[in-house]
């Protein structure tokens, strides 16, 4: 007897796993064409999902047209190209694949960016197909070498260095398929990408600060190799210079050469350092609200309070309302990432002849940054 299996990647739609499953399973050939797919009572039982989820998956492979039903028989899988049967027939909508490769699906702000994706591609009838690199480089490749071996619509892609050497992405601008990068862009390429003010939200933040009197700003959080992060670094000098304030290299920590296993570990441990060298601050930028997290722990441990010692401040704003003290933060909207990305992609799909070359210093890439806002809440106080 097969026993329930469990989804790892919770901030995903469970159904979108499942039906990953699935599509998965009939291209390695476990589902020939014409075979009946599972009913929704066995999904129920060996995923461990609920009816909803299970009709769900089903109705999509139907609607999506890599199944077909018989009423009273159940689900059986269309004539598509896969390994087992030999098949030589494609499918329409078996080639209306957009895949997503993004380093961390788990992420707070997957279910939103999701969703905005899909509002777009649903629509149109394409497939969304969701990969996680898990930040390895090697798995990443890995995974756009597939992109370049099975027929796709368009990539959307989340690279997890800004260093790294993607000329996969060239061959595939070469076969005509559009590639939109997102979260971290490419410096040495040229792209269309799609992300965050991320520079102007942190100058703002600090601004705020500044504001308020605080002048002793302490910035807190590693991952200067990510463009965004390397631009939240920058929003934080130019707006102690806009101010007049030199930047202390005593109150930047930035990169080291510790791993952590989480963001609040870092921001835990690494303020709990600083601590130790009793130098005199006022508050911290940290560069995610989940470091800042780690910052309140470790301040509490140590008795100072927040906001009446030490003010802080974070990026994202996913969860930052529901700390002890509520968090003010830089936020994004992860939505509308994914919105204006799939919009930008269709674009390109619907009109190749516009595809960037991907080499640098060509201007036909779209550069999409969308704008954040200060959520003021508790964790700031005005000093003199």
């Amino acid at each position: 007897m097969e026993t329930t299996q469990q989804f790892k990647l919770i901030s995903i739609p469970k159904y979108y796993q499942l039906k990953q499953i699935i599509l998965q399973e009939i291209k390695d050939g476990k589902y020939s064409a014409d075979t009946k797919l599972p009913s929704e009572i066995e999904l129920i039982q060996k995923y461990g999902v609920s009816s909803i989820t299970a009709r769900r998956v089903r109705h999509e492979l139907v609607r999506e047209g890599v199944a077909y039903s018989i009423q009273g028989k159940g689900c059986f899988v269309k004539g598509i190209n896969n390994k087992k049967n030999g098949s030589s027939e494609k499918g329409k909508q078996y080639t209306r694949r957009i895949v997503f490769i993004m380093p961390d699906a788990s992420v707070e702000y997957s279910n939103k960016l999701i969703q905005g994706l899909l509002d777009i591609t649903q629509p149109k009838g394409y497939r969304l197909e969701i990969y996680n690199s898990d930040d390895d480089y090697t798995k990443e490749t890995k995974l756009l070498s597939k992109c370049l071996e099975e027929p796709i619509s368009g990539l959307i892609f989340n690279p997890i260095t800004a260093d790294g050497k993607y000329n996969h992405l060239f061959q595939l601008q070469k076969k005509g398929i559009p590639v939109i990068l997102m979260g971290n862009d490419l410096p040495n390429y040229n792209f269309d990408f799609v992300g965050i003010d991320e520079k102007k939200g942190v100058k703002k933040a600090i601004s705020y600060l500044i504001k308020m009197g605080h002048r002793k700003i302490v910035y807190l959080g590693g991952g200067l190799h990510l463009t965004g992060i390397r631009a939240r670094f920058e929003g934080y000098i130019l707006a102690l210079k806009k101010n007049r304030i030199n930047p202390d290299p005593d109150l930047i920590l930035t990169d080291n050469k510790k791993i952590y296993n989480s963001s609040e570990e870092e921001g835990y441990q690494r303020i709990k350092e600083f601590l130790k060298k009793n130098l005199k601050f006022t508050a911290v930028f940290a560069k995610d609200d989940m470091v800042a997290f780690g910052v309140l722990k470790a301040l509490k441990e140590k008795n100072i309070k927040v906001p009446d010692d030490v003010s802080i401040i974070g990026f994202d704003d996913f969860i930052s309302q529901y700390f002890e003290v509520p968090l003010t933060t830089v936020k994004q909207e992860p939505y509308y990432r994914g919105y204006y990305t799939a919009k930008l992609l269709m674009k390109r799909i619907e009109n190749p002849d516009s595809l960037p070359s991907g080499i640098k210093g060509s201007n036909s890439s779209e550069k999409i940054l969308l704008p954040t806002k200060l959520v003021i809440r508790d964790s700031v106080k005005k000093i003199k």
